[in-house]
């Protein structure tokens, strides 16, 4: 677990004051706050996981975070969560954690810089070790970027370091904020230029997408385009409202004020990275203001 001299360290090497802050959350685990003169936003630096990304002039966040806090060795479904370097179950014994090991693993800063008052650049790195060989054998270097401005960019790269190509998925598995997900209308996923609704529990995958998806939040009076690159298949997911299935509860209390619109590659499109290859997946996320259908009231 990183301590405080983690914190500490973080600060002394690559804070920038008022732009670039680190401190630790309730769980130890070490945040970095990024703010330009025209967004903010936060990152847990365990799991390089976004947390919150809000451009100054909108009232709300772009990111659904519910309860959900960062800390060591714990599902956090809200946010950004980083789906790598496998997407859901890994089909190859050892099996390892859901969705890859990427989210549960200390990522280090690797720089942060501020070229201007509106723009903000932070590096995350992360690398193999005796602990990630055991569940996955592969020597590897990947790198978090963001940069943020009034709009984010994300870019998730993976370098390939060592001698034999090993496979590869990775997933920006956001979690957006809406007013209420049976109001809101999704474009560019379906091919035929449709709107798309979400009145309770949704899982499919849109394959052969890469055309920009707008969630269209008449309440909020926004619209929230995410862009990607390196990605053909675009996974749309909500859990509906608390429920039992064969047995079992399922479902999300606050599943009215979320959807989840992930960029992917993987399953039939995985990769194979070449020895002393690269891949990258990227995402850019801004936020439109539309006039409300009404006032307001959560």
């Amino acid at each position: 677990m990183m301590t405080s001299d983690a914190a500490q360290e973080a600060a002394a090497r690559h804070a920038i004051a008022g732009r670039v802050d680190f401190d630790q959350n309730e769980n130890q685990v070490v945040m970095a706050r990024l703010q330009t003169a025209r967004a903010v936003a936060v990152v847990a630096l365990y799991g390089a996981h976004l947390v919150s990304y809000r451009p100054q002039d909108q009232e709300h966040d772009v990111l659904w975070m519910g309860h959900y806090t960062p800390a060591v060795g714990r599902d956090c479904w809200g946010g950004i969560p980083l789906c790598w370097p496998w997407f859901m179950t890994r089909k190859d014994p050892p099996h390892g954690p859901f969705h890859g090991f990427g989210r549960f693993s200390h990522w280090q800063v690797l720089s942060a810089e501020a070229p201007d008052a509106e723009t903000i650049c932070l590096r995350l790195g992360l690398n193999d070790t005796g602990e990630t060989r055991n569940i996955w054998p592969h020597a590897f270097a990947a790198e978090l970027v963001i940069t943020l401005r009034r709009d984010l960019q994300m870019d998730l790269i993976t370098h390939n370091t060592g001698n034999i190509p090993f496979p590869l998925e990775h997933c920006f598995h956001t979690y957006f904020r809406v007013a209420d997900v049976t109001r809101i209308r999704l474009l560019g996923l379906d091919k035929d230029g449709g709107a798309i609704t979400v009145p309770g529990h949704v899982s499919r995958v849109f394959q052969g997408v890469t055309a920009p998806c707008q969630i269209e939040d008449p309440i909020w009076g926004r619209t929230i385009v995410m862009e990607k690159q390196g990605s053909r298949q675009t996974v749309l997911w909500n859990s509906g409202p608390p429920r039992e299935v064969h047995g079992r509860p399922t479902g999300e209390p606050q599943w009215q004020t979320q959807i989840a619109v992930e960029a992917l590659c993987g399953q039939d499109n995985a990769l194979i990275l070449d020895a002393g290859g690269s891949a990258r997946l990227g995402m850019t996320l801004h936020v439109k203001t539309n006039v409300p259908d009404r006032q307001d009231t959560r």
